[in-house]
């Protein structure tokens, strides 16, 4: 097996960070591609045990990009740029926008807050958060609010030569 990378850690925290703020369970280290709308739904889909129903609601943790610089003799700077996807199905009479903006307000503010992601980041390298798309979208014939947050997190490496 591999050693794990800084990306695979980085996302994993993610997902820990998102999972406790973002009353979610359904968050996923990658993004979900599939063919089948009903199924693609079905990621996100979890049931309400007091109303008896279920509600889309879910997350994707993905890499977007990674600039990288020399920042001191034999150390590299990797600002990585992780985007977390949320989609929160729009039910007018329950003001899910509101909802949904009030989630995306704590997710941000809950990645302004982290300082060094357990380590793996700089000190005072994580964010600030961006929102960078709000919108609806239709998922086959569900209408779901979607939204893009861009986290970047810097991370200083040694590099050995040769």
């Amino acid at each position: 097996r591999m050693p794990e990378t800084t990306y695979r850690k980085l996302v994993d925290l993610a997902v820990v960070m998102l999972k406790a703020v973002a009353e979610c369970d359904r968050v996923h280290p990658y993004e979900r591609l599939v063919d089948d709308k009903a199924a693609f739904l079905n990621l996100f889909r979890q049931e309400r045990p007091l109303r008896k129903d279920s509600m889309i609601h879910g997350w994707t943790i993905s890499r977007t990009a990674t600039p990288a610089e020399m920042s001191a003799f034999a150390k590299i700077q990797r600002t990585y740029s992780l985007t977390l996807r949320g989609i929160y199905k729009v039910v007018d009479s329950d003001e899910t926008e509101r909802t949904f903006q009030d989630i995306i307000e704590r997710v941000m503010d809950t990645f302004d807050a982290e300082t060094d992601m357990a380590g793996e980041a700089m000190l005072y390298g994580v964010g600030p958060a961006q929102l960078i798309v709000f919108e609806a979208r239709t998922f086959g014939s569900t209408l779901c609010h979607y939204c893009e947050i861009m986290v970047p997190i810097a991370v200083q490496r040694s590099v050995s030569y040769g």
